[in-house]
């Protein structure tokens, strides 16, 4: 099936190898073969088989892209993260949020979903609801159509692991929902389809995210 070579900054993707070889041990990517870091960091992975959620296939089906994502999703957070290298994503997401509100980072025009007009209105209600994130979900980090490759419409595994570990599962549903509708213009009614069977029932916590925590970290 061959291989895929990736490169980065020195120490960047020190996590990624991790997480790929965790998500390997589970069956849910490929190999990673071999990570080093010399002038900059270089991990080779065995190629997962097919296409990813962006290609022509997939877009001009968005019903049964959006029901397979969905399914692949709940694969996902119903697996065991116990022995994950990550166990507590959530705290480091916050974190990032609040490094980027303190450098003054906003940008409401990248998700236009966003409510708030100000960083400050923005980063008062993420703080006083950040509490109700949870730490219980194995997550992928960055869910959305370009991280997650299907051959022939069954899933095939993950790409792409850097930002994964043990945190809320409603960062991969609020990653999937904005890219969906504000990269690849998926209309919300297919987007929806994919809540009931990617979440089970519990009370919504995608409103702390995708309100403000967005446009203060994706910035910084």
């Amino acid at each position: 099936n061959g291989y895929f070579l990736k490169s980065a900054p020195k120490w960047s993707m020190e996590l990624e190898s991790a997480m790929g070889q965790f998500f390997h041990s589970k069956g849910l990517t490929a190999k990673v073969v071999r990570y080093i870091s010399l002038e900059k960091d270089w991990l080779l992975t065995e190629r997962v088989k097919g296409e990813d959620g962006t290609s022509r296939m997939n877009l001009d089906e968005p019903e049964r892209l959006c029901d397979t994502f969905a399914l692949a999703l709940r694969t996902l957070h119903e697996t065991d993260g116990a022995t994950c290298p990550i166990q507590n994503r959530t705290a480091d997401y916050i974190a990032s949020a609040e490094r980027g509100y303190q450098k003054g980072l906003f940008d409401t025009g990248i998700f236009p979903c966003i409510e708030f007009k100000t960083a400050d209105t923005a980063w008062e209600f993420f703080s006083k609801n950040a509490k109700y994130l949870k730490n219980d979900t194995l997550i992928h980090g960055d869910y959305c159509l370009p991280n997650i490759i299907f051959d022939n419409w069954r899933f095939s595994g993950f790409i792409d692991l850097g930002s994964g570990g043990v945190g809320d599962r409603h960062i991969d549903l609020f990653w999937l929902q904005v890219q969906s509708e504000f990269f690849y213009a998926l209309p919300a009614f297919h987007l929806r389809r994919w809540l009931p069977a990617s979440c089970p029932p519990r009370r919504s916590r995608l409103p702390y995210l995708s309100n403000c925590k967005s446009c203060i970290d994706r910035c910084s």
